[in-house]
């Protein structure tokens, strides 16, 4: 029998076990599965579809390390404490939002004659990767800023509408998160360009920067070896793709959060431009959403 140890690095699962080439053909079976020549050890995408699978695939052969094992228990209780959640009101989220309640005394009162607000809010901040599909009218941008405070962003970037920008956005941050300085890049391209610099150097604790959505294109590039971009016709020629942003030091940030506002453009979107989304640079314990 060949023990399988599987293990974490608190970014990916990493699997190791003696060669054995039908172990191989199974861990090549889990979906992200690379080797790595380095470390002589598998590296997969730490979720928990991913450590499912690797269970189904060895079974009894597999060990789990106390810190996957701790991860998973984390990622299991998360799981409840969202399912609770997204069944309504629970009364418990006014004790889980103790730092919007401290930052943002105006906006926690707000939100305590709206249940469903306090609700909404400890939902973003616990799952952090999310979409909150309220109707119009029923306060996504305060249950939005809640979630922020919440779970400590310092360098925020929020994609609306261009009509979005300075009365949603700018407005709702300065009057109930006064602890954000918030930055609207609008006007010509060296207007924008200036005031994202200026975001970038300003040593506020909590800043955002707020975009028209359609700054985050990205034109998909053609690389050929011959040089020849996507003029070239040559049969067989084995071409890769770059992207080309309109706005590169937006891609060149490390960002806390990042939220798009409205979400709906966002399933319209053409092709072109939702993959530039996918390649905004988060920290790992960052927030998406929408």
């Amino acid at each position: 029998m060949t023990t399988v140890i599987s293990h974490t690095d608190g970014k990916r699962i990493l699997v190791r076990f003696p060669f054995d080439r039908s172990m191989v053909d199974k861990v090549k079976t889990v979906p992200g599965a690379r080797w790595n020549a380095t470390h002589k050890e598998w590296r997969l995408p730490l979720t928990m579809d991913t450590c499912r699978f690797l269970r189904r695939v060895f079974g009894s052969d597999l060990k789990v390390s106390t810190a996957l094992a701790a991860w998973a228990k984390g990622e299991i209780d998360k799981a409840l404490r969202l399912e609770n959640l997204r069944h309504g009101y629970t009364g418990e989220e006014e004790s889980w939002l103790e730092k919007v309640a401290e930052e943002a005394p105006d906006l926690f009162a707000a939100m305590r004659n709206r249940p469903y607000q306090l609700n909404g809010t400890a939902f973003m901040a616990e799952a952090k990767q999310c979409i909150l599909g309220d109707d119009p009218g029923l306060g996504k941008t305060l249950q939005t800023l809640g979630a922020l405070l919440q779970n400590n962003a310092r360098t925020i970037l929020v994609a609306c509408r261009r009509t979005a920008t300075r009365t949603v956005w700018e407005r709702e941050t300065l009057r109930w998160c006064p602890t954000i300085e918030p930055y609207v890049a609008q006007g010509s391209p060296k207007e924008r360009q200036r005031v994202i610099e200026e975001f970038a150097a300003s040593d506020a604790p909590r800043r955002m920067l707020i975009i028209n959505i359609e700054m985050v294109r990205a034109k998909r590039v053609v690389v050929c070896p011959n040089g020849l971009g996507d003029m070239c016709q040559t049969s067989g020629c084995r071409h890769s793709y770059s992207a080309e942003y309109n706005w590169p030091s937006l891609f060149g940030m490390t960002w806390d959060a990042i939220t798009y506002s409205p979400a709906q453009p966002i399933t319209s979107l053409s092709g072109s431009r939702k993959p530039a989304m996918e390649r905004i640079v988060c920290g790992s314990s960052s927030s998406r959403m929408a």
